[in-house]
């Protein structure tokens, strides 16, 4: 997600990743939920006004450049802090159905998507 501020420097990403992977390789990435952000930020606007453009608790802060809109597929930015590890970290939010489809351009073909806690609690189980 942190090569997500614009389409030149996701494709660099993807082409470094599909030159460098063995074949049948497997990579895995992980990207903030952009639904469930979007959904947090709504939430802090309703309850705290428009002008409220983060949300977060005393172990980390996310904090949006604007209003983030879905039909944007780069450029997205937020800023991302946790307490004692990073320090408005910039990120950018990626929708999955545009990432697979770019990645699909670079010959990676994605197998799986969940949600992180979900991924976790089944290879927890194995």
């Amino acid at each position: 997600h942190y090569s997500w501020e614009s389409e030149r420097i996701a494709r660099q990403a993807l082409r470094n990743v599909s030159e460098h992977l063995r074949p049948q390789g497997l990579f895995f990435g992980t990207i903030p939920n952009a639904r469930c952000l979007r959904d947090r930020l709504s939430q802090a606007i309703a309850k705290n006004g428009k002008q409220a453009l983060s949300f977060g608790n005393e172990h980390y802060r996310i904090c949006f450049d604007g209003l983030p809109s879905e039909r944007e597929a780069f450029g997205q930015r937020y800023r991302f802090t946790l307490a004692d590890a990073l320090d408005d970290c910039p990120e950018y939010l990626i929708s999955p159905s545009y990432f697979t489809k770019l990645a699909a351009e670079y010959q990676l073909e994605c197998l799986y998507i969940r949600p992180f806690a979900e991924f976790y609690e089944e290879q927890r189980r194995h």
